[in-house]
């Protein structure tokens, strides 16, 4: 017998629940079952035969739509109830089309460039057939040690919240009837919550933090992915305050499902049920499922344990069926919501077919996104390149695919990644030279061909492409040393003794040390691992044709002993002041970062200046400030207002971004911006996540970094 089929909207809760009335407990744990195939090949009777048994209720990992469809036909025609599937995969930064990873996007400061790549790479993994992305991770991210930075929007908790919500509005765009188009997917906040924030910036290591910090750093981003409609939440693999995130029962019933109004569906992450056993919180199987009911996490991903024993303790009344119930229930309304019911196959190979043409207009924004992403760091006139340099390109990562392709690249193709090579050979430019044995016989016996010498000692300026391999950032990657590693320097260091007009593209997946670097480079272009389009982006960048405008949203260090770092630290009792010894200081290093948050150039100069302050009325304000484009050239600047609280109920941070413009400027060109800031505007939470605005007196802060002048700020008061 099968199902009727769904109607969406006002009918969704009868229909649901008729479904449910009809569901034995077998069925009933399958559908809260996840089963990860990432060795999915070679499995196929394996994973079909689960179908037909009802094991399973969604699968992860499955990239293409002719396997997804198969495994759909066995669960719609082979089953007692037709239910159909949900397949889900890590889509977070391209699914085809491989964009720049979300550390360099959030470098754009650009949240509709954010929204555009998540709508591309909805639209293409939809048609392969997924319907459920483990997307955004909204971790602010302090530490650059921890890998999955690169995963991340950087340390700033308000850009986190506008950028995971553009992600959010991009996946799952509108829901029409109460149903997804069939072009978007269903989104995921991970990781529920302050999974970043693991000790010495070991991936999966214990967290421990204040309960005030919990609430003012890590949960509003999934507050602001909550109320922008997003569907799903993954909690976190680790401890926090001594209780695995998956069976905290604080954090996922008083904080996310009461005090957050979360009523979506909450999923474990990989093996996260089990894993609470060796936290030494679990006693057993039994033990880590039951307080995982409890806790209302609705799927278990791949630890097969709900599987394997919720209906024995079912069986002896020590978990309610009803319990199963509403999270079979919050499942179904998924399934509901992408209109499987109706049309179990939302995708075809036809239909693939067609989304793959469109790669090249999609490669298109992934070059513009490329561009806006890239954060010029250093620059002694060597750049932009003129038309008349004679300019070689060299470095261990000028050439290559593979170590480009960085993590959770989903199809991607590492072939399908342009070079800087490339890129420089397309331009067949007589004046570029591509030396791209130079790194290969250098690191042979340190020392380069004769012809290599004499042509380096000809040229203009030499651009040096280094950096850290793509699969050096993401999960399970956390690194204690962050330096540019020992061969790439010294490669460096020996171009310079024949030539020192240097410029250094850096490649990499989180902010790196530099400080060995920075007197061998005389330009320093971050890139970061950029996708798809990254030598064409680069390039356009290195010649001038785009004006860079990325802005870093994680601080670099200018050493690991000072992470984890991030500008919108407390004061302390005794601020730093290098020249007193009794301060919160290094003895042997300066506290300053090597370069802070917000910073970025541009090859124009941008002045901002006369900061007016204009009273609405109550606790409402216009603050305008003027900014001029002094050069000659045309180009984007990124305004950024900061907050600072005097004093509170609770110590604030320093300063606090509250809002930003990015806008463009001709050549010679003012404008006026304006800034409408009200009492929300210097909103907190207490440890217990209630809001609070302290009157008294702030400091408005203006500038194109986290370090403002002087000049830019003034002081209101925000009455009671």
């Amino acid at each position: 017998m099968k199902v009727l089929k769904a109607t969406s909207g006002i009918f969704e809760d009868s229909f649901i629940k008729s479904l449910l009335s009809k569901m034995t407990i077998e069925e009933k744990i399958g559908q809260v079952n996840q089963v990860g195939t990432s060795i999915y090949g070679g499995k196929e009777e394996h994973y079909e035969k689960l179908v037909r048994n009802g094991s399973v209720g969604s699968f992860l990992s499955i990239k293409e739509i002719e396997k997804a469809n198969k495994l759909q036909k066995v669960a719609v025609e082979e089953t007692r109830l037709g239910i159909p599937l949900l397949f889900a995969e890590d889509v977070v930064h391209g699914f085809l089309t491989t964009f720049p990873i979300p550390l360099a996007e959030s470098c754009t400061w650009n949240s509709e460039l954010i929204r555009k790549t998540a709508e591309i790479a909805a639209e293409e993994a939809a048609a392969a057939g997924i319907h459920w992305t483990f997307a955004p991770m909204v971790d602010v991210s302090r530490d650059a040690r921890w890998g999955r930075v690169a995963e991340s929007f950087g340390e700033d908790t308000f850009l986190t919240e506008e950028f995971g919500a553009a992600k959010v509005t991009g996946f799952q765009g509108n829901l029409c009837n109460g149903q997804l188009d069939r072009n978007r997917l269903i989104a995921c906040g991970k990781h529920f919550a302050a999974y970043s924030e693991a000790e010495a910036g070991r991936d999966y290591n214990t967290v421990d933090l204040s309960s005030y910090k919990l609430a003012n750093v890590y949960l509003p981003p999934f507050k602001r992915l909550i109320d922008e409609g997003v569907l799903t939440i993954m909690s976190s693999f680790s401890l926090l305050n001594g209780i695995p995130a998956t069976t905290n029962k604080k954090l996922l019933i008083d904080i996310l499902r009461e005090k957050l109004s979360f009523s979506g569906l909450l999923i474990s992450d990989w093996n996260a049920l089990q894993e609470t056993i060796t936290h030494g919180f679990s006693k057993d199987y039994e033990d880590a499922v039951k307080k995982a009911i409890d806790c209302q996490l609705d799927v278990d991903m791949s630890s097969l344990l709900y599987l394997n024993t919720l209906k024995e303790l079912i069986h002896r009344q020590v978990i309610n069926e009803s319990s199963l119930d509403k999270a079979v229930y919050r499942l179904l309304s998924l399934k509901v919501k992408l209109g499987l019911f109706e049309n179990p196959y939302r995708s075809s190979p036809e239909h693939y077919a067609t989304i793959i043409n469109k790669s090249k207009e999609y490669r298109e924004t992934a070059r513009q996104v490329a561009e806006e992403s890239i954060v010029l760091l250093k620059n002694e006139e060597l750049l932009p390149l003129k038309n008349t340099d004679k300019v070689g390109f060299t470095g261990k990562y000028l050439n290559d695919h593979n170590s480009m392709l960085d993590t959770w690249a989903c199809k991607g193709s590492a072939q399908e990644i342009i070079t800087v090579a490339q890129a420089v050979s397309e331009k067949k430019n007589k004046q570029y030279f591509i030396l791209e044995d130079a790194y290969n016989d250098f690191k042979k016996d340190r020392s380069f061909k004769k012809e290599t010498i004499n042509l380096i000692s000809k040229l203009d300026k030499i651009v040096v492409v280094l950096g850290e391999k793509a699969t050096d950032s993401g999960e399970a990657k956390s690194k204690a040393i962050l330096g540019i590693e020992q061969d790439q320097l010294e490669f460096t260091k020996a171009i310079s003794t024949v030539n020192p007009n240097i410029i250094v593209a850096l490649m990499n997946g989180r902010p790196m040390i530099v400080s060995t670097l920075l007197p061998y480079a005389k330009s320093l272009v971050e890139t970061w691992h950029l996708g798809c389009e990254a030598g064409s982006a680069i390039l356009n960048i290195l010649e001038g044709k785009i004006n860079p405008s990325g802005k870093l949203t994680m601080t670099f260090p200018r050493h690991e002993g000072q992470l984890p770092i991030y500008y919108n630290h407390h004061h302390t009792g005794r601020p730093y002041q290098l020249e007193k010894f009794n301060t919160t200081r290094y003895i042997d290093i300066s506290n300053e970062p090597e370069f802070q948050f917000g910073f970025g150039l541009s090859y124009t100069n941008f002045s901002i200046d006369n900061m007016q302050v204009s009273k609405l009325k109550k606790n409402s304000w216009q603050v305008s400030i003027d900014v001029a484009n002094l050069g000659d050239r045309d180009g984007q600047e990124v305004v950024q207002l900061y907050i600072g609280a005097k004093f509170g109920t609770y110590a604030r941070p320093v300063k606090e971004l509250r809002d930003y413009r990015k806008i463009k400027l001709v050549a010679k060109e003012k404008k006026t911006l304006c800034f409408q800031i009200d009492r929300d505007t210097f909103a907190y939470y207490d440890e217990l996540f209630n809001k609070l605005v302290d009157a008294g007196e702030y400091l408005i802060m203006i500038g194109n970094s986290s370090q403002i002048e002087q000049k830019n700020m003034t002081r209101i008061e925000v009455e009671e």
